[in-house]
């Protein structure tokens, strides 16, 4: 099984660090794992060749600008892995976000229609999304 991780940096953070676990864990040893960091638009560029050339089963995002991406390589790429969106952390007031991230999250809903599986790190996370 390959998989293709994106995530938008890999400083230390909450995120970063449980990535970085996974691909360390036994249960990595029998996927094909692939990291991608999105810091800029010429890394997207490289994620759409990377798609093409990788043929992943599951395109997995792991924050809200991560999981835009991994929709758009998808639909771009034509390709018919497994979507996957990560929600890591509750989101109790869209204004306190920047402007660009509020976006994000708002035309996220566009892309939702084709996403396969939501992983919630918590369940008010699970709750904040139905309401």
């Amino acid at each position: 099984m390959k998989i293709i991780h994106i995530i938008t940096s890999l400083t230390v953070g909450g995120v970063e660090r449980f990535l970085s676990n996974l691909l360390s864990s036994d249960l990595s040893k029998k996927t094909g794992n692939h990291v991608i960091c999105l810091s800029d638009m010429a890394a997207f560029n490289e994620l759409l060749k990377k798609i093409k050339q990788i043929n992943p089963d599951i395109i997995q995002g792991w924050m809200y600008h991560d999981n835009l991406m991994a929709s758009l390589g998808k639909i771009l790429t034509r390709n018919n892995a497994v979507l996957v969106w990560n929600v890591r952390h509750s989101l109790l007031d869209l204004s306190s976000k920047g402007l660009n991230t509020q976006w994000v999250i708002k035309n996220s809903k566009w892309f939702s229609k084709q996403v396969n599986t939501v992983i919630y790190n918590t369940y008010f996370q699970l709750y904040k999304s139905l309401i």
